[in-house]
């Protein structure tokens, strides 16, 4: 089966070129600049026909150029190029069109027709946007990122039909289209849902919806997604296993009650992790002991982790995935030895973070891929979460506010493009050793922990900011110079007592990271004055403003 990735051809969001095949000698000169080829080299295929290039299509300034020649030589027409006018002409069919180097507007039959991206000329080739032969020239294009190829069909495929049924214990959605030539499928999360991505195909730009009710699929929605792919999206009740079948005019999805069983898989946000439901893989916390075994592959991308039966419950069968980093979870079982076994097949190489949380009663498997030391990753941690509700006052649950300011601050650094991680992006429960833990797995910069503050005496308001008065060693930063930083832009900011800085050895979040960490305590939801505050939009969002200022102040000061 083909596999083809969501993002649109036209719009990808890539630097120069993909980068998974690499080639040695291939220089491509462009805009007056001739730079050396380091990504995957695409090929061309028209009506399922390959395409000698001379040129690859390349990524340009976030669009697909082909070489103007080969598709329309390949098409049958007739291509001449003038060099006094930078101009090249195609007679195909009863159609003339023309285009000029440098230039966004190509003509056809005389009329002015605007292009996604303006002509170029790669390697003395003149290339043009490939979204053209989908919107002038009413053709199908598809782009195979895992392939590496680019197709062009002179016929349109369309998505003519979409049916539902169940049949016993199955539901079947039957996709009808001209022709199948692939599609992508993976699994999202919060809500569960399927979604299949099926390029180079037309749909109606408005979403259709379906609302099924059945034994697993709640509704089916399709529409037009980026340009020329069509999206069916398959709105879930819970965690079904899915097939997918393959027929030349139809792709049939059905979906199942998995084999599996007490596994929840979440991928909605940064941290992305399973949920082994009534199963115990540790013991302890600092001194964590490990009631499992786990093992790559050779090249690292398969991991396998073994562990007795008699720790929990998960079935068997096959967990599919297919999203940026699984392919698939095989869960099998060994009677005679009485072992279970998942095995993990990535797509990168990853580390596992794993485990048991008594307070959930349950193992979490945190999939991570560390960064680089230059990346200088900012481990964003909203205090609390899920079962741990925090300090709760006149209704208002601290986790909540923690979060909220949370997502203000990621939100910020984002936008100034520094790289973030966020420990919870919603209500869930993260165990504080656990938080630890992923942020030392990431080899983060920084640790910031997101709390407000409650006391018996309704008198005491203000800010204060926590450290581990030790910092881990080649740290350039410390940790008090960081409590520092970030208690002076916030009560700077926000205007609040300044309750100094407080020294906090014990606290697990400050004492198991590996980097420079701090615990900012925003307000006090016990004072009258700072709840009023806290309360506000506005406030929250200046408590993030002084906190994305003290982590940009904070990674300066990093060498």
């Amino acid at each position: 089966m083909k596999k083809i990735a969501m993002a649109v051809l036209c719009v990808l969001v890539l630097s120069l070129f993909s980068v998974d095949a690499f080639s040695k000698d291939l220089l491509l000169t462009y805009d007056g600049k001739t730079l050396k080829y380091t990504g995957k080299i695409y090929t061309l295929k028209i009506n399922d026909e390959t395409v000698s290039t001379d040129v690859p299509p390349v990524i340009i300034n976030s669009r697909s150029m082909v070489p103007v020649r080969a598709v329309f030589e390949k098409l049958g027409a007739t291509v001449n190029w003038n060099a006094s006018t930078r101009k090249m002409s195609v007679k195909y069919n009863n159609m003339s069109i023309e285009f000029k180097e440098n230039d966004a507007t190509a003509k056809l039959n005389g009329s002015p027709v605007k292009m996604d991206a303006a002509a170029r000329m790669v390697n003395n080739r003149l290339t043009i946007p490939v979204s053209f032969m989908d919107k002038q020239m009413n053709m199908s294009v598809g782009w195979f990122p895992k392939e590496g190829l680019i197709t062009i069909d002179t016929v349109k495929n369309t998505l003519k039909d979409v049916q539902f049924s169940s049949s016993g214990e199955k539901d079947l959605v039957t996709l009808s289209m001209d022709s199948y030539k692939g599609s992508n499928v993976l699994r999202l999360t919060k809500p569960d849902r399927i979604v299949i991505d099926i390029p180079g195909t037309q749909a109606p730009d408005k979403e259709t919806k379906i609302e099924t009710k059945g034994n697993f699929v709640n509704a089916v929605r399709y529409a037009r997604y980026n340009g020329n792919n069509a999206r069916v999206v398959l709105d879930l009740n819970g965690q079904a296993q899915y097939q997918v079948e393959e027929k030349a005019d139809q792709l049939v999805i059905s979906v199942e009650k998995p084999t599996y069983e007490n596994i929840v898989y979440d991928n909605s946000s940064d941290r992305v992790f399973f949920s082994l439901k009534g199963v115990k893989l540790t013991e302890g916390d600092e001194d964590m002991k490990k009631l499992y075994t786990g093992k790559f592959d050779e090249k690292g991308t398969k991991y396998t982790i073994t562990f007795p039966s008699t720790q929990g419950e998960i079935g068997t069968g096959v967990f599919k995935i297919n999203d940026s980093l699984l392919d698939t979870v095989e869960i099998e079982k060994d009677e005679k030895a009485g072992t279970t076994r998942m095995v993990f097949n990535a797509k990168d190489k990853f580390f596992y973070e794993i485990i048991t949380r008594p307070q959930t009663n349950d193992t979490a498997i945190c999939i991570l891929k560390p960064a680089s030391r230059k990346d200088k990753l900012v481990v964003i941690d909203a205090g609390h979460g899920g079962v741990e509700p925090g300090a709760i006052y006149g209704g208002i649950y601290e986790k909540d506010l923690n979060l909220d300011i949370a997502l203000r601050l990621n939100a910020l650094l984002k936008g100034k493009n520094i790289k973030t991680y966020m420990i919870r992006s919603d209500d869930i429960y993260v165990g504080l050793y656990e938080r630890a833990y992923i942020a030392n797995d990431l080899n983060a910069a920084l640790f910031l922990s997101i709390h407000n503050n409650a006391l018996d005496n309704p008198d005491y308001g203000g800010t204060m900011t926590l450290f581990n008065p030790v910092t881990p060693q080649n740290n350039s930063l410390t940790n008090n110079r960081f409590a520092q930083i970030i208690q002076e832009n916030l009560v700077g900011k926000l205007k609040t007592t300044n309750r100094k800085l407080s020294e906090r050895p014990k606290l697990v979040v400050l004492k198991a990271t590996k980097m420079t960490a701090s615990l900012a305590e925003v307000a006090f939801m016990t004072n009258k004055k700072d709840m009023g505050n806290l309360k506000t939009d506005s406030f929250r969002q200046n408590a993030a403003a002084a906190l994305c200022n003290a982590i940009e102040q904070a990674l300066r000061e990093i060498k």
